[in-house]
């Protein structure tokens, strides 16, 4: 990749809107709530079975159908071991007892949203699988524009597609972990708290909103996202501006 004297968590001081980590979930609530269901979308999953997946992630075996309609049951499990390692000193960067709450909430606000609207199958928008009505918790951030990285110089001309997929998910994935740590009120500096915390990872929606799903249930699912996209049109981007 071209190398830039820019660094990616400095890019949010070079976009027209400089806080592009604001949560916006209000806008990404009203857009899916707008969007029609596809009736006629072919579900080849097995629900009844354990999706496969990457080795460590979803290791009490959950079927398909139990991540879909309780993904975050284990990821509570686990936020529990974990808090008791940070409040012992046991981890980087300690919560204060408001974090602790103020996560707390979400982790329940999520399972009884989530438990009160109970599927069979996934639903699906626009040819893809409905992430959203999964999520956790109410933070969604926009996705990093062609028109960002390259007046940032994080790609270019010589940039490959795995160049510029990298710039992509690693500035949504640190807008995403900002948004988290505002509301949460967590150490400046956290980061990367998602997956060792909860086993979610970043969703980055065709629809270029980016949110937290869990990990199993996301990987379970073929579809595509903001990444492939951004990559066509930062390419078309660089071939525009080169002629």
């Amino acid at each position: 990749m071209q190398q830039s004297s820019v660094s990616i968590p400095q890019l949010h001081t070079r976009c027209e809107d400089e806080d592009v980590e604001r949560n916006v979930f209000e806008e990404a609530s009203h857009y899916f709530e707008a969007r029609p269901l596809d009736q006629e979308i072919e579900d080849v999953y097995n629900y009844d079975e354990p999706p496969k997946g990457k080795k460590g992630e979803n290791k009490e075996k959950r079927t398909l159908r139990e991540l879909l309609n309780d993904p975050y049951r284990d990821p509570e499990d686990l936020y529990e071991q974990e808090k008791g390692k940070r409040k012992k000193g046991k981890r980087k960067c300690p919560f204060s007892e408001e974090s602790f709450q103020l996560i707390e909430k979400d982790i329940r606000e999520t399972r009884e949203r989530i438990s009160k609207d109970p599927l069979e199958k996934f639903r699906w928008i626009d040819g893809e699988p409905d992430f959203f009505s999964r999520r956790f918790a109410d933070v969604v951030v926009r996705s990093v524009t062609a028109k960002e990285l390259i007046e940032a110089e994080l790609v270019g001309v010589g940039s490959s597609d795995a160049d510029i997929n990298w710039a992509i998910r690693h500035e949504n994935y640190r807008r995403l972990d900002v948004a988290f740590a505002r509301r949460w009120k967590l150490p400046e500096g956290s980061k990367q708290f998602l997956g060792s915390l909860f086993h979610c990872t970043p969703h980055e929606d065709k629809s270029r909103f980016v949110f937290a799903v869990r990990r199993p249930l996301h990987d379970a699912i073929k579809h595509v996202g903001a990444v492939s996209e951004v990559t066509k049109e930062v390419k078309e981007l660089l071939a525009k501006n080169k002629d």
